[in-house]
């Protein structure tokens, strides 16, 4: 049964003989709280910059909810234009969420999944551990890191990544070819430069780089024996894979 009542509600007064109105108007008195403004700038921030907000943009991004009435296209400009959004310590320092690295997997090697390789994708996303809307609580799946990864979960990426290459998904076809066009198979070196080019965008870290040049030598890589007098061919599908798993295609 509805209270007709006079009510208080954070300070605010709230006259007797309302109806639907009354919840409305507590709506609207939530809307208008500071702590409302700091607590969606806060969500947005750890959203799209870092799982620790920086407090100096998030204070900005808050007036900028208070300011417009919380027009969130105008809050997002504000994250997107700001110099924490590419700053040395928030450029790509958010962990890509399994659904994320499932499609940028996809579209970094010219994947084309077909009417049924949307499905095979989205059982992928499902396995490395996001259900696709299928989150359980109401706030929906966790934006923070150490939701998404640990030893287990990173195995599962790298065994998808695996099964790309390898046409495991078969309503999913990947371009590797065009990966390496022009470049000399041979010469496993290349190859990698040329995967390090096409898939990371020649951000890889000096010492991921140096990680993957280990595996040059790898005969599952240049498809040779110890007895093997002829050049090498390297395998491109097992190296782009490799990249794939690296620390920096997790990274968004």
């Amino acid at each position: 049964m509805h209270d007709t009542g006079e009510k208080t509600v954070l300070g605010r007064r709230i006259p007797a003989g309302g109806g639907r109105e009354d919840g409305e108007r507590v709506i609207e008195i939530l809307t208008r709280h500071p702590s409302t403004a700091r607590f969606i700038a806060t969500k947005l921030v750890r959203r799209f910059v870092s799982d620790v907000p920086p407090p100096a943009l998030v204070d900005r991004v808050a007036a900028t909810y208070s300011r417009t009435g919380g027009e969130i296209p105008t809050m997002l400009r504000t994250i997107f234009e700001s110099r924490e959004f590419l700053g040395e310590d928030t450029y790509r320092a958010k962990i890509k969420k399994p659904f994320e690295f499932v499609a940028s997997a996809t579209r970094a090697l010219g994947g084309r999944p077909d009417a049924q390789g949307g499905m095979a994708l989205a059982r992928a996303s499902a396995e490395i551990g996001e259900p696709l809307y299928e989150a359980q609580p109401p706030t929906g799946y966790g934006d923070r890191a150490e939701v998404w990864v640990n030893s287990g979960a990173l195995l599962a990426r790298m065994n998808f990544a695996l099964g790309l290459v390898s046409g495991r998904y078969q309503r999913v076809t990947v371009d590797l070819p065009a990966l390496v066009a022009g470049a000399d198979t041979s010469v496993p070196a290349v190859v990698l430069d040329r995967l390090l080019a096409a898939i990371l965008a020649n951000q890889a870290s000096p010492e991921t780089r140096s990680v993957l040049a280990k595996h040059l030598a790898d005969p599952q890589i240049t498809r040779q024996t110890a007895d093997d007098r002829g050049p090498a061919n390297t395998d491109v599908a097992k190296l782009a894979a490799l990249v794939i798993g690296s620390p920096e295609f997790q990274r968004r």
